[in-house]
């Protein structure tokens, strides 16, 4: 195979991962999704579900007037998912969930 299929194989193999990804990424609240953000902050969490809302608030007060999207990057095997889903439904700004 010569460097050029190489490269041809691994931009094919990028975009596949890139559109599962893409494809995985749940978003909690659909009605914010109207202006492209700023700024995106990424949170990773791992059976967290008793900080999710207290990091949630403290984090919209500090972004308050930006134009943010919040997207957590989710491995727990509790029910931090749902928690996220359940405080983010009521922000203001986009939250994203990737698990």
């Amino acid at each position: 195979m010569s460097a050029t299929d190489h490269l041809a194989h691994d931009c094919l193999s990028r975009e596949r991962t890139v559109s599962e990804v893409s494809q995985s990424i749940i978003t909690v609240n659909d009605d914010l999704n109207v202006v492209a953000p700023d700024l995106t902050v990424i949170i990773p969490t791992r059976n967290e579900v008793e900080n999710v809302e207290p990091l949630l608030d403290r984090l919209v007060a500090a972004l308050a007037g930006t134009a943010a999207e919040i997207l957590f990057v989710d491995d727990s095997d509790d029910e931090t998912a749902g928690e996220i889903a359940r405080v983010g439904k009521r922000l203001r700004v986009p939250v994203r969930l990737l698990q």
